[in-house]
């Protein structure tokens, strides 16, 4: 006998306790929901910077872009520009 793949195995069961069946998927619901709003609400604290939010530059961390340097470049020609 060969093993029933889940959708196989759903599928039974919806056929013998179609109740029981309904009571999975709305769990199932109920807990997407509250992941969806767990990882929105992670999302975006993790978009805040210093510059969105409350947070000391220092808190930015190595994300930040270096500085661009205000030198020019070496054989640039300034009256060229």
């Amino acid at each position: 006998m060969r093993a029933l793949t889940r959708r196989e195995e759903l599928l039974f069961q919806a056929r013998r306790h179609p109740e029981a069946v309904v009571d999975q998927l709305l769990a199932s619901e109920q807990q997407n929901k509250a992941l969806l709003e767990k990882v929105r609400a992670l999302a975006g604290r993790l978009a805040l910077d210093s510059s969105n939010s409350r947070q000391p530059p220092a808190s930015d961390g190595l994300a930040k872009p270096a500085p661009k340097s205000l030198r020019e470049k070496p054989g640039a020609n300034p009256a060229a520009s």
